[in-house]
């Protein structure tokens, strides 16, 4: 009983979509339970993406930077 893996974020959509999809009924409580605790995993997530992408990776690429690292494609142009 239970599932054999943890629910995605992705996997509580996919069960909000298709449940709507096939129903003329419109959302169930299970549905809207299901969008609810996937907005707030995606809220949590994007939080960590949020601060990596703005804190970490500036962090990163300016210790590469500073230690000589050549140039990376897609990292803008190199300024002198």
């Amino acid at each position: 009983i239970g599932e054999k893996d943890m629910p995605t974020i992705m996997s509580r959509m996919n069960a909000v979509t298709m449940g709507n999809m096939m129903s003329t009924y419109g959302p169930t409580t299970m549905h809207k339970q299901s969008f609810a605790i996937a907005q707030k995993e995606y809220m949590e997530v994007l939080s960590s993406i949020t601060k990596i992408v703005e804190i970490e990776l500036p962090k990163l690429e300016k210790a590469l930077k500073n230690a000589g690292a050549p140039y990376i494609q897609g990292q803008g142009l190199p300024k002198k």
